[in-house]
């Protein structure tokens, strides 16, 4: 059985219409304030989830024209020298000391 997480997070309401509409909805459905942050929370982001899962699989794969390909290629064997802001970002990457699975 999963363990229960029991943390205790506080809402900062910045407008009265959202704070009415959560108290509204809580006593029309019976449940508490944090229940329908909760159960909002929830639909938000299964739907978000399958909403993306569903762009992706109408898209498919990326083709491209026969110059793109070959740009790409060329770039992927040729690749240019790295710029300032790319040393930058590696010399900063690697002293965050991150750290992936697998290594």
């Amino acid at each position: 059985m999963a363990a229960q997480i029991k943390q205790t997070s506080t809402v900062r309401w910045t407008d009265t219409y959202t704070r009415n509409m959560a108290d509204h909805l809580a006593k029309i459905n019976g449940q508490s304030v944090n229940g329908v942050v909760m159960s909002a929370i929830r639909y938000y982001g299964e739907h978000l989830l399958a909403e993306r899962k569903r762009a992706m699989s109408e898209f498919g794969p990326l083709v491209l024209s026969p110059n793109d390909y070959a740009v790409l290629m060329e770039s992927l064997e040729n690749p240019p020298e790295p710029n300032t802001a790319l040393k930058r970002g590696m010399t900063r990457y690697k002293k965050s000391n991150i750290k992936h699975k697998g290594n």
